[in-house]
């Protein structure tokens, strides 16, 4: 073996190591202490009941005020708002290891688990370059918002995951049309998605332009591939239909039922005081408090949901950078980022945001955020080392994240830490 051939598996080595360490430490810090806060935590108070009653360890208490709507009245679950799968997960979990925090945060921890993996896959095949793979992984194992819902029950953690594992196999699609395993995978994550939250919809919207716009061969061709996609999504979406029709539904009412539930959550809200809105949620200005409490002999803990802000705040630049970039060379990284963007958030975030909003709602795009930011750092190598560049990328985005672990751990906070988190959220 030459040098040069040593020194490159030197390098592959060292790389891996790296990664196999980034992983590690993203995974402990997800698992461990989960069940520190032994209450259900901001929503988990809604979908931690609506779970047990799922999975039969509590009965159903009626429906309230919707007892005596035709279709909602006869919802499974008290909490009729969103689709099943992530509150039978949840559920599930507590059925395994006791009705406890550890039991209905066990399959979030898994599924946050599992979309690091999947977005390491994801950023090597999509760059085919090992240090944007590793910077990418990276990015998404110490955010501060997928950590936090990594560790809570609620259904958004199993969103993301379904929307990295739709963006592997649709990648994978347009490069290899005629290969039935990705027609399959991303058939699964649609079904899976949209079977967690109704919001998937829009990454629906992503794949079809993905396919249709991207895709190799004829249109024709592009076309059957997306019908063929299509038709196994909706049969796997449609088996819910036989769990329902065990509850007294009919065909017509689990179609209407879907539609009533998903008007009622879009015109839920008005005015929150976490309220954000389209623009805002790129600034990351309306942080939400999950939890706060005063531990005697320890001081003040809390959870605070937010994204990372050197992340979030380098979300203007990327797009502009691959906006200029496009333009002037046609690329398809450029085009498959830019597109999913435009799919996944601006149908939702700018034409039906006549309501309040969420911070955490950008978790449905963060997988393509920090593919972007990966984007534009690889534009950027091609006059500075991309080694250099990315580590000068990750060094404030992790000091950052140590600074904020406290309030995404629920670590006890110093008085002057608490007062800046105080100032800082505006709450």
């Amino acid at each position: 073996m030459n040098f040069a051939e040593n020194s490159r598996t030197h390098v592959r080595i060292g790389i891996l190591a790296l990664s196999a360490m980034i992983l590690v430490l993203g995974l402990a810090l997800r698992w461990m202490n989960l069940d520190q806060i032994a209450e259900p935590i901001f929503d988990e108070v809604h979908y931690v009941p609506a779970a047990k009653v799922l999975v039969g360890l509590k009965d159903h208490p009626g429906m309230g005020l919707w007892a005596s709507h035709p279709l909602l009245g006869k919802a499974p679950a008290p909490n009729f708002e969103h689709p099943l799968l992530g509150k039978f997960l949840i559920g599930l979990g507590m059925k395994a290891f006791g009705p406890d925090a550890w039991g209905w945060r066990f399959f979030p921890a898994v599924f946050g688990s599992l979309s690091l993996v999947l977005m390491g896959l994801l950023a090597w095949r999509f760059f085919q370059n090992s240090v944007l793979a590793v910077l990418a992984l990276c990015l998404l194992s110490f955010d501060s918002m997928h950590l936090l819902h990594s560790r809570m029950a609620m259904l958004d953690i199993f969103l993301v995951t379904a929307l990295i594992g739709l963006l592997l196999s649709s990648y994978r699609l347009i490069q290899n049309p005629e290969l039935w395993r990705w027609r399959i995978a991303c058939a699964v994550w649609i079904a899976a998605g949209l079977s967690s939250k109704w919001v998937f919809a829009f990454a629906i919207l992503g794949f079809c332009w993905c396919v249709l716009a991207l895709g190799r061969g004829h249109w024709m061709k592009r076309g059957q591939t997306l019908v063929m996609v299509g038709l196994m999504a909706l049969g796997l979406y449609h088996l819910w239909f036989f769990y329902y029709a065990a509850h007294g539904f009919s065909y017509g009412e689990w179609l209407g039922f879907q539609w009533v539930a998903n008007s009622v959550t879009t015109g839920k809200l008005t005015q929150h005081p976490y309220g954000a809105t389209a623009f805002s949620m790129l600034l990351n200005s309306r942080n939400i408090w999950y939890y706060f409490k005063q531990v005697p002999d320890q001081g003040t803990m809390g959870l605070v949901g937010l994204i990372n802000p050197w992340l979030i705040f380098s979300v203007l630049p990327a797009l502009s950078v691959l906006i200029v970039h496009y333009r002037r060379h046609r690329q398809l990284k450029d085009a498959f980022i830019l597109g999913w963007f435009a799919c996944c958030y601006l149908p939702f975030h700018l034409v039906l945001m006549q309501r309040q909003g969420f911070l955490y709602y950008m978790l449905l795009v963060l997988p393509i955020i920090i593919l972007a930011v990966c984007r534009m750092l690889e534009i950027a190598a091609q006059k500075i080392r991309l080694e250099t560049v990315a580590c000068l990328y990750a060094l404030p985005f992790l000091a950052l994240t140590g600074f904020f672990l406290p309030v995404v751990l629920a670590w006890p906070m110093s008085q002057d830490y608490y007062l800046w988190i105080i100032r800082w959220t505006g709450v």
